[in-house]
């Protein structure tokens, strides 16, 4: 349990979890910059999430990836750019759209996939697997106590390119 005595920024848990996001997000861009592949980890995030599910609203991937739609938007609308996915408004509710991979997001994911692998590899060196499945549990307690005290639902409304 927390208590007021923590004095030191660097010490507290949302510190602790921010410095390891940023650690993994740039050891994968620093992965992918080596590689020639012109793409972040964040946007690679969107290429692996698409990759799993067909048509997924763009709206869904902003749940599913904890984004806002100002940045979800600002994300798929530079990626679409670049020709790795393709959106097309959902015909019983033009509002939203649905995204996709394009072929050529579909061969970037598969060359992503093994820079991914290698980045978790490298960041869970040392660690037993029942410590890895013991922070899994640890970060979806803590996100569902936050979601419950603040609301995460984003609106539903898009914003285009």
């Amino acid at each position: 349990m927390l208590t007021r005595q923590l004095t030191i920024p660097t010490d507290s848990l949302g510190y602790l979890m921010g410095k390891a996001h940023f650690a993994m997000r740039r050891s994968m861009n620093r992965r992918l910059f080596q590689s020639g592949l012109s793409i972040s980890a964040e946007q690679c995030i969107v290429l692996i999430s698409l990759g799993e599910e067909k048509n997924l609203r763009q709206q869904d991937l902003a749940n599913r990836l904890s984004k806002d739609k100002t940045g979800i938007s600002r994300i798929v609308c530079g990626m679409e750019k670049l020709g790795l996915i393709e959106r097309n408004v959902i015909e019983t509710d033009r509002r939203n759209y649905a995204v996709n991979l394009t072929k050529e997001g579909e061969s970037i994911l598969s060359l992503i996939l093994d820079h991914v692998y290698q980045v978790h590899s490298n960041a869970a060196k040392g660690i037993s697997k029942e410590e890895i499945d013991i922070c899994k549990r640890v970060l979806d307690k803590i996100m569902s106590n936050l979601e419950k005290y603040e609301g995460t639902d984003i609106s539903e409304e898009e914003q285009s390119c």
